[in-house]
Parts: structure tokens; C-alpha cells; sequence
């Protein structure tokens, strides 16, 4: 949804679980940069894309499919009392044709989240076609035209709840599917959560963005 941006490193000792939410290695600090504001969120359908740019804002939500929608530029303060600017842009539904503006909106972000069902990817092949697919497009795009480097992506796979797999099961499930990518790097930054459960959401948030 930009579309409406942990890493697990290819052994399981890089992941951290702080209160119920499983993180990857060091994602914090993503907007130290006060210029470099530019968010975008891409993903799968119904994976919560719009549910955490609501978060952000401050917007209760209702749960529906998203077509396109546009958000203004926008402040948010971290637990710390740290203030970050989320300039304006656009919030794309997560179904398939609106996969022709991934390049707009990786070319003017300066970092990415990409959001998906763990429990759908687990359990459902065309559901995890679709969604690496949509990987190895995005790590197609990322080169930052300036830099020429590449953009920060963090992969956010929601409704962890769903999954009866224990903490561990569940990295190793996503990491054996993953191993042998061209875009192991990208998706590296990896994170696990229930966004529908406040408290780990703003833990997530506030790592994030501190």
C-alpha cells in the first residue's frame, strides 16, 4: 500500500523476540536523516498496510480493502519524544494491479516497508509465488539513482497470531523458503507481529524510528 518500509540473517541467533515480537538484527534508525522522509509501503493484500500508516497518524481504523488513497505530509513522535516527518504520499491496494506503481513509489522513497501474511505465506503456494515475485521485482528497483545504493526495505509479515508454530519454527519456515533468493539481502530485514495488538505495533514503531 506506498502501496501506502529487521534483518534475519541466514542463522537464527540474529533474531530477537522483545515482548511477543519477533525482530531479525538491528532495524533501528531508519529516519536519522530529517531530509530523507520520504515513506513508502508496499505489499500484499489485506496484510496491513493501511492499518499501520493509520497507526502512524493516529487514525482508528476499520478493517477494508484499499484501491488508491491519498495522506498528507504528516508528524510522528516516538515514545522517546523523538519527532519524525512522514512527507506526503499515496496509499495503493495490495492486489495485483497495483503492482505497475512499485517503481513510482520505490524511486521517490527513501525507505521501504513491504508488508505480508505470514500465515498465508506459510500455508499458501500461490499466495507465496505472488509474494516473492513482488521480492525480486522490488530488489529489481531499489538502487537509489544518487547513491547507488541500495534502498532499505523492511519485510513486516503480519498476523503472526494465525501461525500455531512456535518463535523459532517460524523464522526457520521463512528462512529455508528464502535461502537460496537473489533477494536473501532485502528480506533479511524481517520482523514478525500482530499489528492488531497495540502494544507490539508501537514497540515495532518506536524501534524503528529511534
Amino acid at each position: 500500500m506506498i502501496t501506502h518500509f529487521l534483518i534475519l540473517p541466514i542463522v537464527i541467533w540474529g533474531a530477537v523476540v522483545l515482548g511477543g515480537l519477533i525482530f531479525g538484527a538491528a532495524i533501528s534508525g531508519m529516519f536519522k536523516d530529517p531530509k530523507r522522509n520520504k515513506l513508502g509501503v508496499l505489499g500484499m493484500q489485506f496484510s496491513g498496510k493501511t492499518l499501520f500508516l493509520n497507526f502512524l497518524q493516529g487514525f482508528d481504523y476499520t478493517e477494508r480493502a484499499t484501491g488508491r488513497e491519498d495522506y498528507n505530509e504528516f508528524r510522528f513522535k516516538t515514545s522517546t519524544g523523538k519527532e519524525i516527518l512522514i512527507a506526503k504520499g499515496e496509499d495503493y491496494g495490495g492486489s495485483k494491479e497495483y503492482r505497475t506503481f512499485y517503481k513510482t513509489v520505490v524511486d521517490r522513497s527513501d525507505v521501504l516497508f513491504f508488508f505480508l501474511d505470514i500465515s498465508k505465506y506459510l500455508n499458501d503456494v500461490d499466495y507465496k509465488r505472488d509474494c516473492n515475485s513482488r521480492f525480486l521485482f522490488i530488489d529489481s528497483l531499489r538502487i537509489d539513482s544518487k547513491t547507488q545504493e541500495k534502498k532499505e526495505v523492511i519485510v513486516v509479515a503480519t498476523h503472526r497470531d494465525l501461525c500455531s508454530l512456535s518463535d523459532s519454527d517460524i523464522q526457520k519456515s521463512f528462512l529455508k523458503e528464502v535461502e537460496n533468493k537473489t533477494y536473501i539481502k532485502m528480506v533479511e530485514k524481517i520482523v514478525f507481529i500482530n499489528l492488531h495488538d497495540k502494544t507490539l505495533t508501537k514497540k515495532f514503531i518506536n524501534k524503528v524510528f529511534n
